[in-house]
């Protein structure tokens, strides 16, 4: 697994599944993932789990545990 996959993927379990953002439940390997919560895998899209760098790559960020939360898309793409 590559690094930022596996830093996204154990923020994910620390966040209980939750954006850092809008702290609305994600799903991480499946859409189906969020189907307890009543939503369809079309609904459940932008709740896919991305890798949000907390000090961008672009300002000096790093991949390192500590500069990697588990966003939402959609909480990704307005932050952008």
């Amino acid at each position: 697994m590559p690094k930022l996959q596996r830093l996204r993927t154990d923020a994910f379990h620390a966040q209980k599944g939750r954006c850092c953002y809008c702290s609305l439940p994600m799903w991480n390997t499946s859409p189906d993932e969020l189907k307890p919560f009543g939503l369809s895998a079309r609904t459940a899209t932008p709740l896919r789990c991305t890798a949000e760098h907390l000090l961008a790559q672009q300002d000096g960020g790093r991949d390192v545990a500590g500069n990697i939360a588990a966003a939402c898309w959609s909480c990704n793409q307005r932050r952008h």
